[in-house]
C-alpha cells in the first residue's frame, strides 16, 4: 500500500491538488463483507490520500 500512497500523492501534487484517492480491491473471496468498505484518510507528501478498501 505504501507504493500506492506515494504514487497517488505524487500524481496529486503534479495536478496541483491537495487530496487524492486510492481504491484497494480485495481479491480474497473469503473476506467478510463486514470488513470491506473501510474508508480512511492518510497524509503523505503533503497530500491527503483517501484510502477506500472494497
Amino acid at each position: 500500500m505504501e507504493r500506492g500512497l506515494r504514487q497517488v500523492s505524487e500524481y496529486a501534487r503534479r495536478l496541483g491538488r491537495d487530496k487524492g484517492y486510492l481504491i484497494l480491491f480485495d481479491r480474497e473471496a473469503t473476506t467478510p463483507w463486514e470488513e470491506r468498505g473501510e474508508v480512511e484518510e492518510m497524509e503523505t507528501g503533503g497530500v491527503t490520500v483517501v484510502v477506500v478498501r472494497v
